[in-house]
């Protein structure tokens, strides 16, 4: 209280682990950093009676199971195509957090963690680099009000989306987990129809694109489906990014 007046920023810094190990729950699981920053928010508003102190995700990241280099998929997690699902889960989970104004992902290329990597004389994206670009273009914006049946914010989900407007457009983002593909149905107040499609998808969750691997697909610009969009099929193991334009009369509700 006697500091609040010089503070503008709380910093945060943590690791998340996979919702798929559910021995982690209570040590540093995925919900669980989910909570602390719910619990952060509490103890702003609190103490400050106020929320003018916004936080700064400092650095965030999926976490590995096992620190020994030679571990495979345990030392490689945070950008396999499970570690890219974790973290665009956690990037639409914070997106109903106000007090969140900026974050800072993980290194550019350091131990299990890789945004980008040099290979045959070029630098490349990994699929959380790719991630990140697509949340830049599509996640920044006005977050819209949206339900998804069935999902519970401090539980667990396979499933997961937000709808955010920006200058593209309003784009439905949506996280599947599942090793099956997930058809959603959607309810609109205004009728619109699909006029970007984006993903990134793997049929491996192990997967990744790394030196001398490729396991994971990123298309920008896939086939858009025609008529008035009210559902779509999520393929295993995916982030979409579905951009949508108003069509018809808008409905004006009183």
């Amino acid at each position: 209280q006697e500091l609040g007046d010089q503070i503008d920023y709380l910093s945060v810094h943590g690791y998340y682990l996979p919702n798929e190990d559910p021995d982690r729950v209570g040590k540093d699981s995925f919900i669980d950093h989910v909570r602390r920053i719910g619990r952060m928010e509490n103890s702003i508003r609190k103490i400050t009676g106020s929320d003018r102190i916004k936080i700064y995700q400092s650095e965030h990241a999926s976490g590995r199971y096992n620190s020994d280099t030679t571990a495979g998929y345990d030392f490689v997690l945070p950008h396999t195509m499970m570690g890219t699902m974790e973290s665009a889960e956690w990037f639409l989970r914070m997106m109903w957090h106000p007090l969140i104004e900026a974050s800072t992902y993980h290194s550019t290329h350091s131990s299990s963690w890789c945004i980008a990597y040099p290979e045959d004389g070029q630098i490349k994206m990994s699929a959380i680099g790719n991630l990140l670009q697509l949340m830049l273009k599509y996640g920044t914006g006005e977050v819209y009000h949206s339900e998804l049946e069935g999902f519970k914010y401090e539980e667990m989900a396979e499933v997961i989306g937000q709808a955010v407007k920006n200058d593209e457009g309003l784009t439905v983002i949506l996280v599947n987990k599942k090793d099956v593909p997930e058809t959603i149905n959607f309810t609109f107040n205004n009728k619109y129809k699909v006029k970007n499609v984006a993903y990134i998808q793997s049929d491996d969750y192990k997967a990744d694109n790394y030196i001398g691997s490729k396991g994971i697909n990123v298309v920008w610009n896939a086939k858009v489906p025609e008529g008035e969009f009210t559902s779509y099929t999520l393929d295993k193991y995916s982030v979409t990014f579905i951009t949508l334009e108003e069509i018809g009369e808008k409905v004006v509700s009183e």
